[in-house]
């Protein structure tokens, strides 16, 4: 919709980030969402249901990578864990 209403150039789901540091490739990171936005600005985006010590390495590296680029914004959402309510017995 955001795309429909121009409010951003263009997006991608899933896609494949290598995780270099010193010309050694560490793993590969899949970012839920990239996000191009109209004043040019890239916009990564992870949404997590919870947090497991894999995923904050990884974090860890991407975020020393690609925080400093210029023009760049990275943004972890957490989903918020629901409950099921209590069923009422008649």
């Amino acid at each position: 919709m955001l795309l429909k209403a121009k409010e951003i150039k263009s997006w991608e789901k899933q896609k494949r980030i290598p995780l270099i540091v010193n010309n050694y490739h560490i793993a590969d990171y899949i970012i839920d969402f990239v996000v191009e936005h109209n004043d040019g600005t890239i916009e990564y985006i992870e949404t997590k249901g919870r947090k497991d010590s894999t995923w904050a390495i990884k974090w860890k590296i991407f975020e020393a990578t690609y925080s400093d680029l210029p023009d760049v914004k990275l943004t972890v959402e957490m989903q918020r864990p629901f409950k099921l309510r209590k069923i009422k017995k008649l």
